[in-house]
C-alpha cells in the first residue's frame, strides 16, 4: 500500500516537472522565433 503510494507520488511530481521543463522549452523556442521574425 505505502509502497504504491510512493510510487504514484514520484510519478506525479516528475510529471508536473516535466511540464514545468517543456513549458520552459517552448517559451524559449517562442521568444527565439519572435526575434528571429521581427
Amino acid at each position: 500500500m505505502g509502497m504504491g503510494y510512493m510510487f504514484r507520488a514520484i510519478i506525479h511530481s516528475s510529471f508536473i516537472l516535466w511540464c514545468i521543463y517543456m513549458y520552459s522549452i517552448f517559451s524559449r523556442l517562442i521568444c527565439v522565433c519572435v526575434e528571429y521574425f521581427k
